[in-house]
């Protein structure tokens, strides 16, 4: 029976997504305007992107999104979104690298409270070849190391540069971020998460809970004594300006997280959206939430904060 239970909640999770991840939009696409219907993403890197599903196709590599165009699945058209980890730099050397001393930047205010640099620029070796470079962040002066932000690079030939280089603009005019972004490292947090089977030899004590049967096991570590821990199930509700928030289910309870005595727990995984999250009070008497997701880059448990 609460296998059951869990499989429709699950159900009710794609349900609730399907009914609204979709919307019509007006873009001015080679000088004029045209309505498109556009799908939302949420990536479990912390953000989440529209895009039109009727041209483009989206392939989630975890630290890195990329669009083509539909059909094509030609990396010559294409727009690859990629997390801080997948860009390798800092926010604005990413800009700053890929332009030319007569670069024209520019820059504007998104929906989202966001803010997007971008430019154009043509592939020294092939000119017949046009790249587009976009950052957007929650902090276009660098201000908060602890900022969100994304960085991208759009490939696509000169002779389409009318049509493909507003598209891309304006996706990337849809990101929000919906957190921050993913602990792919999972620095210094009083609760890590890992696969357990690669653990479990080194522990001598620990709590265990199944609630599904599931073959898959999650081992949570406290590095500090934690409260009021919980293992929630969340669906995702969103909102119509492309945000999205989580409604918990709590299903599992321990008054006390000890160093000592980890947490095992038996989780399912069915897709890429997040279903499951844990909530906990540190010493400070701070609460903290994060999603347990894998991370499409090395299949490793990680926390994002939300």
């Amino acid at each position: 029976m609460k296998r059951l239970i869990a499989c429709l909640c699950v159900l009710l999770l794609l349900t609730a997504a399907a009914c609204a991840e979709t919307r019509e939009r007006t873009v001015i696409v080679e000088g004029s305007e045209e309505t498109i219907t556009e799908t939302l993403y949420v990536s479990g890197q912390g953000f989440s992107v529209w895009y039109d599903a009727e041209w483009l196709t989206l392939n989630d590599g975890g630290q890195r999104l990329l669009l083509y165009a539909a059909g094509l699945n030609d990396p010559q058209f294409a727009l690859e979104i990629m997390t801080p980890a997948a860009a390798g730099t800092g926010a604005w050397e990413f800009i700053s690298t890929r332009s030319a001393d007569d670069t024209v930047v520019r820059f504007e205010d998104l929906e989202s409270g966001a803010e997007m640099a971008w430019f154009f620029l043509a592939d020294e070796s092939d000119p017949a070849v046009l790249h587009g470079y976009y950052l957007v962040t929650m902090d276009m002066d660098e201000e908060d190391p602890a900022a969100p932000w994304v960085a991208a690079a759009a490939t696509f030939p000169i002779e389409a540069g009318d049509g493909a280089g507003p598209r891309f603009t304006e996706v990337m005019r849809t990101v929000s971020f919906g957190g921050a972004q993913a602990v792919a490292a999972q620095p210094a947090m009083p609760v890590r998460a890992a696969w357990a089977e690669e653990n479990t030899n080194t522990l001598t004590a620990y709590l265990s809970w199944n609630l599904i049967g599931s073959d898959a096991w999650v081992l949570f570590t406290a590095e500090e004594e934690v409260t009021d821990f919980r293992i929630c199930e969340l669906t995702m509700q969103f909102t119509g300006d492309g945000e999205y928030t989580f409604h918990e289910d709590e299903v599992f309870a321990l008054d006390t997280l000890w160093p000592t005595q980890p947490l095992i727990a038996g989780l399912d995984f069915p897709g890429d959206m997040p279903c499951w999250g844990i909530r906990y009070t540190d010493a400070a008497g701070e609460e903290h939430r994060f999603t347990v997701g894998i991370s499409g880059e090395d299949g490793e448990i990680i926390l994002t904060p939300y």
